[in-house]
């Protein structure tokens, strides 16, 4: 089972996707989220794309009516909507080399991403930054539960939410 929940993402030349890889292995599976990429964080839509094997296994074991009527219509609605997911990747990615520049210029580290968030490198301070940064209305995520102590991850948000966070974060520095 393979989560590509941020494979739309992905601007990384030779990217492959692994569903490639489930007509010569029957028992590959890869799961995917209209959370992120098609803007339904709420509603929980996603699905697996898999051999006859694994979706046979796969709906034995499921509950019945996991997925509501109005869940699965925006989720064909999204899938069809091309024009949506351009526009949210060029803001994505625009939005990803304005904090890589930003973070640049106050000195910090970050790690490269190939999702909507960037991963930043704050240092010892990285919780007292979490907090002011919570007070002033930015929401972060402090990276300790995943052993990355010293790492807040930023969201990618649109252009005028990246300027707050950047401004926020210059002060609180």
């Amino acid at each position: 089972m393979l989560d590509e929940a941020y494979a739309a993402f992905v601007r990384e030349k030779g990217f492959m996707s692994a569903v490639k890889l489930i007509d010569e292995h029957s028992n590959v599976a890869t799961i995917h989220t209209l959370s992120k990429s098609h803007g339904l964080a709420g509603l929980r839509v996603g699905f697996c794309v898999a051999g006859e094997p694994v979706i046979s296994t796969i709906s034995r074991i499921k509950p019945p009516f996991n997925m509501n009527i109005m869940a699965l219509k925006a989720g064909a609605a999204a899938l069809g909507d091309k024009e949506f997911l351009k526009q949210t990747l060029e803001v994505t990615w625009q939005g990803l080399d304005y904090l890589y520049e930003e973070v640049g210029r106050l000195g910090l580290a970050y790690v490269p991403s190939q999702t909507n968030f960037v991963l930043i490198h704050i240092g010892e301070r990285y919780l007292q930054v979490y907090e002011e940064l919570l007070k002033r209305g930015i929401i972060t995520r402090a990276m300790t539960s995943f052993g990355l102590d010293g790492y807040l991850r930023v969201s990618i948000g649109l252009p005028g939410e990246n300027e707050a966070f950047v401004r926020a974060l210059r002060e609180v520095l």
